[in-house]
């Protein structure tokens, strides 16, 4: 290797840090988080409208939390690890292991759930495509924001089951997954609280997209509650790692209670894209291939895509309100 090459290889690793010191992101969960791991069945328009114009993998109209947490580090989105072969000039930015439709146990779709998102992550770390020294110089983002409910729900299980079995059980889990990526090496750890699964469009639909369910809302604050406490735990065990929360729950709260945003966002509980009937959803076609939705005129004033994802606008307005966290957590040394 030439003198010259060196010098453009450290310049370039130069330029990459962050006042933090922060060169990776690694991710994991579900569709909060997902930029790309579900793109082959997720190509449907008008999914990514507002972002390069067609379909990029992500459950929204445009970037999502995981992108805006990228830029805030001064780099690009990590490469989702379903493109880690064909994208390998991007792992130096980290993985994206989220799957929309994942949960901490079983859901209602067939995708890696936390566990086996975490036994990929090993693997790759066994492997030696990432060092423990990338693991210390890293933050991992964790967002699950409900499939494992929403399959309760299926299930047929009862609300007395869901608060006093399924929540403690799913917590004990997922502080099991939180221990092997610590034990990895990671040292920077943000894991998201559910959002209030009451204000999201398919709970507020029978109240005219009005106002929140307050009664999803009350195992958002429980299963919150629970998360909190374990976090707590984990850190009193594990001094080199910080464990921390990202309150996804307060800061959609927050733009709900001002009623939007500085920035344009006027609609709070209706979503922008919408079926034409209760049978279809956003992006849904008929057996013409006709389009069974409705997308509104600015998707930039909308909180909501779909019936469970925020805008780009939404996310960004989230990500500012949570900034600040991010700087927190990011400094932890």
């Amino acid at each position: 290797m030439n003198l010259s090459l060196i010098i453009c290889l450290f310049l370039m690793k130069f330029q990459e840090m962050n006042e933090f010191g922060i060169r990776k992101i690694f991710a994991f969960g579900d569709s909060y988080a997902d930029t790309g791991n579900l793109h082959q069945m997720w190509q449907r328009e008008p999914y990514g409208v507002s972002y390069r114009g067609k379909p990029s993998g992500r459950f929204s109209d445009g970037i999502i939390f995981t992108d805006y947490l990228a830029k805030f580090l001064g780099m690009k989105t990590p490469v989702s690890y379903h493109w880690r072969k064909s994208l390998k000039s991007r792992l130096h930015y980290g993985m994206n292991f989220a799957y929309g439709g994942a949960g901490i146990g079983q859901t209602l779709f067939a995708v890696p759930n936390i566990t086996a998102q975490v036994d990929m992550f090993e693997r790759l770390v066994n492997d030696g495509v990432y060092t423990k020294y990338d693991l210390q110089s890293s933050l991992i983002l964790v967002t699950l924001s409900g499939n494992d409910y929403d399959a309760a729900n299926e299930r047929g299980d009862s609300a007395l089951e869901i608060l006093v079995t399924l929540v403690p059980t799913l917590i004990d889990q997922l502080s099991v997954e939180l221990k092997r990526m610590a034990n990895l090496g990671a040292k920077r750890i943000a894991v998201g609280t559910l959002p209030p699964l009451g204000c999201l469009p398919f709970l507020t639909q029978p109240l005219s997209y009005n106002s929140c369910n307050s009664t999803g809302n009350i195992l958002s604050d429980i299963h919150n509650s629970a998360l909190r406490d374990s976090l707590d735990k984990l850190n009193n065990e594990t001094l080199s790692t910080n464990f921390s929360v990202v309150d996804l729950d307060n800061a959609f709260k927050t733009i709900f209670d001002n009623k939007g945003d500085s920035k344009g966002i006027t609609s709070l509980y209706k979503p922008c894209c919408m079926g034409t009937d209760e049978s279809s959803s956003c992006g849904s076609l008929n057996l013409n291939g006709e389009k069974m939705y409705t997308v509104c005129n600015s998707p930039q004033t909308s909180f909501f895509w779909d019936s469970v994802h925020p805008t780009q606008a939404g996310w960004k307005a989230v990500f500012n309100a949570l900034q600040l966290t991010f700087q927190e957590i990011c400094s932890f040394s």
